[in-house]
């Protein structure tokens, strides 16, 4: 993990100031001085700035969110061994969604990013086993992801809701496994909500910086930070790329498709050598991996939303279903940047890449003969 954070980060730590977009270099990190959910990390990054410059808190920002994506998607993958950890590690950190917004200057979100595979290794678990310490274990990891990006919960809870329901599926709606689970679930949002009243309750009066955020956004906003279509492949294949974020249509930001050309051709590589494993997985009833059914059909449902949701008002036919959300939902138009979504998308592809290649891995050594 530490050579793969090199690798990306490595010449950031040389002298001078990092710029982003939306962190260009800061000489001094103040203290917050208004309510937000980041106000905790805030005032660690001013903190730390007093101590060692804001130059440096900066880089140790970057360097261990990097790190900690790297790190927390290694040890999401339910199975296998180092090298497809290694894999999800990789896929997770050198995609276009992570250049994109380290380019911007979105280091908080990255944040939130960084944490989402140990949130979704956290669903995952209490699905397949609801108790009481995975609940608090889930709760503790939304509470983390919660301080970075406040987004990314609306992303976590969606991940949570609909592995909930293959969870009860799977289980034939044993009713002794749906009160457990329903129970686990209620007390994971119970600790999630006392511990973050810190900006729930400024939220919902209206004084954090998130309610004034949302109060403000317009359809004029949506379509302003819509996701874009790439000029040949047209704007799905774009978003199944992990591109799409809306500064590549602005003028001031260079595309990783400059310097990394065949992305797509790698992605579509391990797609195609992950599927046969997958099709064992859901399909061939003496597979070691069928417990994972439910998990990697989860993900699959979760990764075609997200799908619908981050193409957005750039889709005629799925503008209306995103104007609906933005009028009835007033957090989901917090939002307003529908390109987050991939950052579910890349999710579901560090985790069904490796596991589709450790079945199908399995399958081969089984079936030497074919």
């Amino acid at each position: 993990m530490l050579a793969l954070t090199f690798l990306v980060a490595g010449p950031w730590v040389l002298p001078g100031f990092l710029f982003g977009t939306d962190w260009p270099g800061p000489r001094t990190i103040p203290w917050p001085t208004q309510f937000a959910t980041t106000w905790p990390l805030q005032i660690l990054l001013a903190t730390c700035s007093k101590l060692v410059s804001a130059e440096l808190t900066a880089k140790l920002l970057i360097l261990g969110t990097v790190f900690t994506a790297a790190f927390l998607a290694y040890g999401a993958l339910p199975v296998g061994d180092f090298i497809p950890r290694c894999m999800a590690s990789l896929i997770y950190v050198l995609n276009p969604f992570v250049y994109g917004r380290l380019h911007y200057g979105q280091l908080f979100l990255l944040g939130g990013y960084a944490v989402l595979p140990w949130v979704a290794s956290r669903i995952h678990q209490l699905v397949k086993q609801p108790d009481r310490g995975r609940a608090f274990g889930l709760a503790a990891s939304l509470l983390v992801l919660g301080a970075f990006s406040p987004h990314l919960i609306l992303l976590a809870s969606f991940l949570v809701a609909i592995s909930a329901v293959f969870g009860a599926l799977f289980q034939r709606m044993s009713p002794p496994y749906v009160v457990r689970l329903g129970r686990s679930l209620v007390t994971t949002f119970g600790m999630w909500l006392i511990f973050s009243t810190y900006w729930l309750v400024p939220y919902l009066a209206g004084e954090s910086v998130e309610s004034k955020v949302v109060a403000q956004v317009s359809s004029g906003d949506l379509l302003a930070f819509r996701s874009v279509a790439d000029p040949t492949l047209g704007l799905f294949p774009n978003l199944l790329g992990l591109y799409g974020f809306w500064a590549e249509n602005v003028g001031r930001f260079p595309s990783l498709k400059l310097f990394v050309p065949y992305w797509y051709l790698a992605l579509l590589g391990l797609l195609f050598l992950a599927a046969p494993g997958v099709i064992s997985i859901l399909f061939i009833h003496n597979s070691p991996f069928r417990d994972l059914r439910g998990w990697v059909i989860t993900l699959v449902v979760v990764g075609i939303i997200a799908l619908v949701l981050e193409a957005g008002v750039a889709e005629p036919h799925i503008a209306p279903l995103v104007g609906w959300l933005d009028r009835v939902f007033p957090p989901y138009r917090g939002m307003r940047d529908a390109g987050k979504w991939a950052a579910l998308l890349a999710v579901v592809y560090a985790q069904v890449v490796p596991l589709g290649l450790v079945a199908t891995r399995d399958w081969l050594e089984r079936n030497p003969s074919k």
